[in-house]
């Protein structure tokens, strides 16, 4: 499965961020691909990506990203599933400027009907 995300700046006086972060909390029992991370990076879209796998079936995923303005940024990575999980809930992203945490806004995600 992929999962998309769009990041753009809205009302900023600024016409970009220089360093964004993106903090994913994954759909319980899944998890990201680690090759399509790297491919991020590799493309330079994302500088750097940090899995947090405390807990298997919560886990959470930050990626780092260059720049974000008020032109849409695409982000596409694979999700698989590791444990089967029964009624899944949505789950949340954050955008934030990293040098500027009170910027940030959060949305959920929903869940995929298999």
């Amino acid at each position: 499965m992929i999962l998309h995300i769009t990041a753009r700046l809205l009302n900023s006086s600024q016409p970009s961020t220089d360093l964004a972060m993106i903090e994913c909390e994954m759909l319980r029992g899944f998890t990201p691909v680690t090759d399509s991370l790297d491919a991020l990076v590799a493309g330079g879209l994302v500088t750097l990506y940090d899995i947090d796998e405390t807990d298997q079936l919560n886990q959470r995923l930050e990626l780092y990203l260059k720049e974000v303005g008020s032109t849409p940024t695409e982000i596409a990575f694979e999700i698989e599933c590791r444990h089967a999980v029964h009624d899944l809930k949505p789950s949340t992203i954050e955008l934030s400027d990293s040098y500027d945490a009170d910027s940030g806004v959060t949305t959920t995600y929903p869940t995929v009907k298999e």
